[in-house]
């Protein structure tokens, strides 16, 4: 996620990196990664630093610059008829 239009999340925020953090699914969890030393980045208060993986839980809060995030999940149900 970042400014650049190219992230998959892509936020018009003049206080985010072009490539700002990352959204990864290892291990069976969902993880923040952050990738830039020139803007903290918090989760539920909590610093990350440069490159370092934050496992993330449903309702977990991210802030990044002026932006703040509740990470959620969301079910979709398929039919077939």
């Amino acid at each position: 996620m970042g400014s650049a239009p190219e992230c998959s999340l892509y936020f018009e925020d003049r206080g985010l990196e072009p490539v700002h953090a990352g959204i990864f699914y290892m291990n069976g969890r969902f993880n923040l990664d952050n990738l830039t030393d020139l803007t903290d980045v918090f989760v539920n208060d909590v610093t990350l630093s440069k490159n370092e993986l934050m496992p993330l839980s449903f309702g977990d809060h991210i802030l990044i610059a002026r932006l703040r995030l509740q990470f959620e999940q969301r079910y979709q149900l398929f039919v077939n008829a």
